[in-house]
């Protein structure tokens, strides 16, 4: 947790280089441009040469900022914009990625499926599948080998979802209630932290100890971090702190 709080507390500065209406991101790790489209500015991300999604629309310099806060927030979420497939092979999988070592492929309007292992360390070669929407919210799915599990991510897409910029309600991504309030968590590319939502009691974590094996953790001001509560993916989605707690 404390690798995470400091990921996204680290200072960032972004260097552009104009050309024109276009303005290009200068950056060995992240690759972004911003440029016109239709009536206006548009910023574009590329998660490789040719595979890319418009995150914002809007002024200049208000989409430079915008980037910013998003990639210290841990993003950009979810992956490029691409065609729903249904037969996809492992051979088609991209990874593993350095941060939290997991393959992953993207699908619809920029949701992206990940099998990446379980806890700090692998767990008898267990992983998990998560699917990540464009907006972060998360679902983790199922547990297993890598390879079957990458076999059977198209079976936990949701197509209802595919074309929307986040899921819906009705594909309970993962969340948390604070005093009747629904907190969506947001994915925390790091081995043994699945999630993290800053929200007003304190920051609360999810952090994956084994199969199905789930702890959900509060970092509030001042205080020691406390266990909320540690059970299964059924017992600890949605779980609520309620008033007077």
């Amino acid at each position: 947790m404390l690798q995470w709080y400091a990921h996204r507390s680290r200072s960032l500065s972004l260097v552009w280089i104009s050309r024109g209406q276009h303005h290009v991101l200068d950056h060995p790790e992240y690759q972004a441009e911003i440029e016109p489209v239709g009536p206006t500015m548009a910023l574009r991300f590329y998660w490789s040469q040719r595979a890319c999604r418009i995150l914002a629309r809007g002024a200049v310099d208000q989409l430079k900022a915008y980037l910013v806060d998003t990639i210290q927030a841990g993003g950009p979420y979810g992956g490029p914009e691409t065609q729903l497939s249904r037969n996809r092979g492992i051979t088609t999988w991209e990874g593993p990625a350095l941060i939290d070592r997991a393959w992953s492929y993207s699908y619809g309007a920029g949701y992206q499926a990940r099998v990446r292992p379980l806890g700090i360390r692998p767990i008898a070669e267990q992983h998990c599948l998560i699917l990540v929407s464009p907006a972060g919210s998360f679902r983790l799915e199922h547990f297993g080998l890598h390879l079957d599990l990458a076999g059977v991510a198209h079976v936990y897409q949701g197509a209802d979802d595919v074309t929307e910029s986040d899921f819906r309600d009705s594909s309970r991504p993962w969340h948390v209630r604070i005093r009747g309030v629904r907190h969506r968590l947001l994915y925390a590319l790091r081995p043994g932290l699945l999630g993290y939502r800053l929200t007003e009691v304190g920051e609360v974590y999810l952090c994956l100890l084994g199969m199905n094996d789930l702890a959900l953790v509060l970092v509030a001001s001042g205080l020691a971090p406390r266990c909320l509560a540690r059970g299964g993916v059924t017992e600890i989605n949605g779980w609520e702190l309620l008033p007077g707690e």
